[in-house]
């Protein structure tokens, strides 16, 4: 009887210890903070930096009001509560700490809202046949730009959330990144001075794609190789690169620059799942040379870097040749794609082209310059006002498909305008003149385009994959301009928001095409 008493009391003591010191799996209702963490959506706190947990600690939580990675807490969801559970690196429970995200909810924009109906349902009928491996993406370069500059997303219902979990329930699965080498010039006192459009140097977009790995997204990297836009016109070197002399010295310096970035961000937590080679190379690479910066800007907002660019040197300047596969752009592409695969085969490569959909016969004897290069997914722009009808673009999406059957193909840029409307820190390049004939500038019209390209790619089977939205997420906030800070964002009446942030029902066909609701 006397045993039976003390094993009775030892498996008491246990219990005790269990529940209220910790044991196994159990978590210790322990507050390691005085008070609760308080944060808004989209502001970040540092685990170990703000709230100094070690930094081998680990965290459980239940909800979508937070996101918990790479050492970062991020408040998703507004107007919510959470309780965060703390194990050491052992996996003994620590205790917890509570998270407050901030009530925020839609004041409206205007009476432009009603007027329009910018936020009336819209129709979307599915896509058959999508495959669930089809990639839904957004390029939100400028994203930081924007919640810098006071932005703020909402949902429909009126409620604020982040940027990622608006595009990750409305089905994104990718983001794609631009990254400029030195997007800036210096003043008299060695400060820097952004170019603008969304200053995408290694350490913000590196950022930027830490937050979007983290939340579950997919990364597509675009090597512009230029410290500011590069596209058919503009394609100048960076000023890192402007005393290079030969091909073959600039080869070298795009190989390793291209390794060493790709490197380090693996390294960081945020492996590229693709990587382009160069941006819209159309006519070519390192074209220009960048004039020398002053410290000032122009009118039009440009630095002399671009104002006062002059045709680079014949020695390394790589203009598109048909079927040259000797070509300086054919070295320049090559080396790129040969260092991302060197970091990870697994890497897809892209290259980029903007075209007219009727230019079929060009847009095949550019890729098959590429023939020696190991790339695997052809990426075409697609803006109704220069590339013409989905009609075309249907046409040439097969055509690409059936003549290099070995490539993936995907519309890499599209935007669309949902109205004409201005506001004060917007420019609108799209105008009366950009609008498509058969689709109208609104919210129903700009979801009946996104439909019909997601459409059109989907119809090459297997050979599509994706579809990318450009810039969709540019809010009209001070300091987020297309050029320096006296200019404004050129794209937010083409975006998925209302220039009060809040969600367009136009978002929500890139869920509802498949069939979601």
């Amino acid at each position: 009887m006397k045993n039976k008493k003390i094993l009775s009391c030892i498996i008491g003591l246990i219990v005790f210890i269990c529940c209220f010191l910790g044991c196994g799996d159990s978590k210790k209702e322990v507050s390691l903070m005085d008070g609760v963490v308080k944060i808004e959506v989209d502001e970040k706190k540092y685990l170990t930096g703000d709230l100094g947990f070690a930094k081998d600690c680990t965290y459980s939580y239940k909800g979508d009001g937070i996101a918990i990675y790479n050492g970062i807490l991020r408040g998703m969801v507004s107007d919510t509560a959470t309780k965060v559970y703390v194990d050491d690196k052992d996996g003994n429970s620590l205790g917890y700490f509570e998270v407050e995200v901030l009530k925020d909810t839609y004041q409206g924009y205007g009476t432009v809202e009603t007027e329009e109906g910018w936020y009336e349902p819209i129709e979307v009928e599915p896509v058959e046949g999508i495959s669930k491996e089809f990639s839904m993406g957004m390029d939100i370069s400028t994203i930081q730009n924007v919640l810098e500059g006071g932005g703020k997303f909402y949902n429909s219902e009126g409620n604020r959330e982040s940027i990622y979990k608006l595009l990750k329930d409305n089905g994104f699965t990718y983001i794609r990144l631009r990254l400029w080498n030195e997007p800036y010039q210096y003043d008299a006192d060695s400060n820097k001075l952004s170019y603008g459009g969304g200053m995408c140097d290694i350490n913000t977009i590196k950022e930027i794609a830490v937050d979007a790995k983290g939340l579950g997204f997919k990364l597509l990297l675009n090597f512009h190789y230029s410290d500011f836009w590069a596209d058919p016109t503009y394609q100048v070197i960076p000023k890192m690169w402007e005393n290079i002399e030969t091909a073959e010295e600039m080869a070298k310096a795009l190989y390793d620059y291209t390794y060493e970035t790709v490197t380090a961000f693996c390294k960081a937590g945020a492996k590229p799942d693709m990587v382009q080679i160069g941006n819209e190379i159309t006519t070519g690479m390192f074209l220009q040379k960048g004039g020398e910066d002053d410290g000032t800007f122009d009118k039009v907002g440009y630095a002399k870097y671009i104002s006062a660019r002059t045709n680079a040197s014949n020695n390394v300047r790589a203009p598109y040749i048909r079927g040259n596969e000797k070509s300086n752009l054919v070295l320049y592409v090559k080396t790129g794609a040969e260092a991302v695969k060197a970091v990870d085969d697994s890497i897809l490569v892209m290259i980029q082209l903007a075209k007219e959909m009727a230019a079929i016969e060009f847009m095949k004897g550019f890729y098959h310059t590429f023939d020696s290069v190991p790339f695997d997914v052809i990426g075409l722009s697609y803006y109704p006002r220069w590339h013409g009808s989905t009609e075309r673009l249907n046409t040439a999406l097969k055509a690409l498909a059936e003549e290099f059957p070995e490539k993936k193909v995907a519309v890499v840029e599209v935007s669309y305008a949902y109205t004409y409307e201005y506001t004060k820190n917007a420019s609108n390049q799209f105008n009366k003149d950009f609008a498509a004939t058969n689709y109208d500038v609104s919210v129903q019209g700009q979801a009946d385009l996104y439909r019909d390209v997601i459409a059109a790619v989907a119809g090459v089977g297997d050979s599509g994959f994706g579809v990318f939205v450009w810039e969709g997420a540019w809010l009209p906030v001070e300091g987020a301009g297309w050029a320096a800070y006296n200019t404004k964002s050129s794209w937010s009446n083409q975006a998925f928001f209302g220039y009060g942030g809040k969600e367009l029902p136009s978002l929500e066909v890139f869920k509802r095409v498949t069939g979601m609701e």
